[in-house]
């Protein structure tokens, strides 16, 4: 009989710890932050959502977020790249979300899902070929990709890759997870 019951105890335990939920942080093609993929042309116009997903377990609204892009488009001779951010309280390091983007509110935002911005994308060329990976890493000077909830605290997060010209053809085009390496408080404080 403890046999059984440890059993049905693991079993829970386990369950439990599948069906919970991450914070994220991540690029999607729509701002309810569903999908992870978009086609991108010369000539046409992407528009993309930058999306904080709270667990709601343990952080029901964010006062900041910390994070950085791998292989997002830039303005420049690639496209021109409009970006609109949802605080004022932002700092893109020397210009690049390549570096890093800090945000911050001057009041906390409630999830699960919290806007961060958007940007719009015009692309020049063909630079962006068929599953073209961009991902949402740590930030490059803070070394963190993470946000504060409405207590202060730090809490990390984990970043989505999102695709690019995504041809669903033996590659797959959904929401894929990056962990994130826990670190300790970061430049978010130089925003307030």
């Amino acid at each position: 009989m403890k046999k059984f019951v440890f059993a049905l105890f693991a079993l829970m335990l386990m369950a439990s710890v599948a069906t919970a939920q991450m914070n994220i942080i991540g690029v999607f093609a729509d701002p309810g932050a569903t999908i992870c993929d978009a086609p991108i042309a010369p000539g046409g116009m992407s528009m993309v959502y930058f999306v904080a997903t709270l667990d709601m377990t343990s952080t029901t609204a964010i006062t900041a977020a910390e994070f950085r892009t791998e292989n997002f488009p830039q303005h420049g001779a690639q496209a021109m790249v409009t970006f609109s951010w949802a605080s004022n309280l932002v700092i893109v390091e020397e210009g690049s979300t390549e570096i890093g983007v800090s945000i911050a509110f001057t009041e906390a935002q409630a999830g699960p899902i919290v806007a961060l911005g958007n940007a719009m994308i015009v692309p020049f060329g063909n630079f962006w070929g068929e599953n073209t990976f961009c991902r949402i890493l740590e930030h490059g000077v803070s070394g963190m990709l993470s946000f504060v909830d409405d207590n202060y605290v730090s809490q990390p997060a984990s970043g989505y890759n999102f695709v690019w010209n995504c041809t669903g053809d033996d590659f797959a085009c959904d929401c894929i997870s990056v962990p994130a390496q826990e670190k300790s408080f970061s430049s978010i404080k130089a925003l307030y």
